[in-house]
Order: C-alpha cells, then sequence, then structure tokens
C-alpha cells in the first residue's frame, strides 16, 4: 500500500471529486471531515430532579440544576444549543419572570433571557414545558459551562421545575459545536 501526500485537492476539470463505486474513504477520527455549517460535536444533558424555590420580587434564584458544558474545537466555531425547561408551574396570582440561560465565561455571563413574560394567576393549574433555542459564539476553546435559573419581576413567586420528579419529566440541554 502507498501513501499520498497532498495539502490540497483540486479538480482536473469539472468542478466534483468521486470516488469509484466499491470504494470508500475513512476517516481516521471524527475531525477528518468537516465543512462550513456542519455539527462536529455535541453533548445532551437530563436534569429530572424536582426544583423548587420561592423568589422575591426582582430576585434572581439559584441554578435549577439543569446544566451542560461543551469544548469548542475552534475559537471561530458556533455553539447551537436546544434548552427545554419541563413541568414548570409558578405560584402566586399575578407574578411574571422568566428563565436565564447563563455561562461560566467572565466575560460572558448572560447568553440570552427566554420565557418573558412567564406569568400566573389563580385559575391555572397547567405545566409548562419551554423550549428555547441559541446560538452563541463564545470565542473560546475553553470548556464552557450553560446553566439555567430563574428571575422573579413582579410580586413573590414559587417557581417548579421537573414538577413530578420523573424521567418523563426531566429538562435537557442539547449542545452543538458548528464548524464555522
Amino acid at each position: 500500500m502507498s501513501t499520498l501526500f497532498v495539502n490540497n485537492l483540486n479538480t482536473a476539470s469539472g468542478s466534483t471529486i468521486t470516488v469509484p463505486t466499491g470504494k470508500t474513504l475513512i476517516g481516521t477520527d471524527s475531525k477528518t471531515f468537516r465543512a462550513p455549517g456542519m455539527v462536529i460535536q455535541e453533548t445532551f444533558n437530563t436534569h429530572g430532579t424536582q426544583y423548587s424555590q420561592t423568589l422575591s420580587s426582582g430576585t434572581s434564584g439559584s441554578y435549577i440544576g439543569l446544566e451542560g458544558t461543551i469544548t469548542p474545537t475552534s475559537s471561530s466555531n458556533t455553539i447551537r444549543g436546544l434548552v427545554i425547561v419541563e413541568g414548570v408551574t409558578l405560584e402566586s396570582d399575578g407574578t411574571y419572570g422568566y428563565f436565564e440561560l447563563r455561562t461560566e465565561l467572565p466575560s460572558d455571563g448572560l447568553v440570552r433571557r427566554f420565557g418573558y413574560p412567564l406569568g400566573w394567576s389563580s385559575d391555572d393549574n397547567s405545566q409548562l414545558n419551554i423550549p428555547f433555542q441559541f446560538t452563541h459564539s463564545p470565542n473560546t476553546t475553553s470548556a464552557v459551562k450553560y446553566r439555567i435559573r430563574f428571575t422573579a419581576v413582579t410580586g413573590d413567586i414559587i417557581l417548579r421545575t421537573n414538577r413530578d420528579g420523573t424521567s418523563y419529566n426531566a429538562s435537557s440541554i442539547l449542545l452543538q459545536e458548528i464548524q464555522a
């Protein structure tokens, strides 16, 4: 077997390079084949533990336990994510608040607010599932941890997530690194 060493491939004519039928092009690791817009890695985490906290108007709560970490392979790549907070209930009539997606990067902190205005009225006994998609450019190759917390805007709120505390009602976060 011989080894071909090249830095670039180009066509002699036309615009396609064809691998013949019956032949297979094999990459030696997960980083062999990349194209702009391609997902090059992903992480997925769930959190099914029931969370409950009482918040006063204008205060941010502690993190709800849902988090995910990804380490970008290039600082020019972006992170695309999907957060689903399950089994959310708010208690206290006329109250409003929102969730925050935050990172532990000192220069970034807040990535996005979502679910606003998330409110409650006394005749509403429903549990909400709150999906949120985002794109973030952390400009680093260090690990980036994404975490979720809730902020009360008006009134005193009792927030609950993962209401029944089972895997059926587990919040989740999917993070994907997208090739620049």
